[in-house]
């Protein structure tokens, strides 16, 4: 499974950077849209006084651009032989869901999202697999709010002090300021890549290389502070059937995944997964699979 959704994430980048509005659903079959309101449309989305909860098809359209946001999620549930570990709750689509609602909550700009699953492995019960809870940070407060895939609903934001984090794990000590020579593997590197800025550098991870370099990056995300990691020489679909992914976080915003060798650039959440099996969804993704 880890090989299949290494390959879906790659394919669903490269299908997106064709699209810059791309249409959002909350996973395979699910049904549930986080496309534009047709034109026309006159309503206005809103919360009642007395409703716990509204129909997802219900919220002010997603916005055009990516977010700004720092996403973060839970690896999917680890329950063999299921597509995303068989739920619906799609990482991206969640997360651009869970955007939506705080427009209703808020007019200040979400800068930090972290979607929490109850069950990480099975046995998950459907409830389990498909209601998760999306903290939401701004840079005033903190919220919560429940996406339900069943019943095609999210619940109303609260403010919720008690919004948390997963806690960062030790590593080792701080990784040291570096710029990876990504020429090495390309030579025909762009010049604004070439001159980027460093950041501290978590090092180089190859198929039988250490996972604790990948740790060291998603602990850098979660702890709000900048990093790169460069993931080199797994099969991919250009260099000779061999691709090596940057991947860097400014200490704000979201993950950038850098293709070396097209060098294509996308923004995108972190996955908490082991990076063989898929650790960046980018938010082109939304909506593909």
């Amino acid at each position: 499974m880890a090989a299949r959704r290494v390959l879906v994430i790659l394919a669903a980048l490269l299908v997106g950077a064709c699209s810059t509005t791309p249409a959002s659903t909350i996973g395979p079959g699910s049904g549930v849209s986080s496309e534009a309101l047709p034109s026309g449309t006159t309503s206005t989305p809103s919360w009642s006084a007395s409703a716990a909860t509204l129909p997802i098809d219900d919220l002010p359209p997603a916005a055009t651009a990516p977010p700004a946001a720092t996403g973060i999620c839970d690896a999917y549930p680890d329950t063999p032989g299921l597509e995303f570990g068989g739920t619906h709750l799609v990482c991206v689509d969640t997360l651009l869901v869970a955007l939506r609602d705080m427009t209703l909550a808020t007019p200040d700009a979400v800068t930090r999202l972290y979607l929490k699953r109850p069950c990480l492995a099975a046995p998950c019960s459907p409830a389990q697999l498909d209601v998760v809870t999306v903290y939401a940070w701004t840079q005033t407060a903190s919220y919560s709010l429940v996406v339900d895939a069943q019943a095609h609903a999210v619940s109303r934001p609260a403010l919720d002090p008690s919004a948390r984090l997963p806690e960062v794990e030790a590593v080792g000590s701080p990784p040291p300021v570096a710029r990876p020579d990504l020429g090495r593997v390309i030579p025909t590197i762009p010049p604004s890549l070439a001159s980027r800025a460093p950041y501290p550098y978590c090092g180089e991870v190859t198929p039988d290389g250490p996972a604790s370099n990948v740790a060291c990056f998603e602990n850098a995300v979660l702890d709000g502070t900048a990093a790169e990691v460069l993931l080199a020489h797994f099969p991919g679909s250009f260099n000779g059937g061999i691709t090596s992914l940057d991947y860097r976080y400014a200490g704000s915003g979201p993950v950038l995944q850098i293709g070396v060798g097209d060098w294509a650039t996308a923004a995108g959440a972190l996955v908490l997964s082991p990076f063989d099996e898929g650790f960046f969804e980018p938010w082109s993704a939304a909506g593909l699979r």
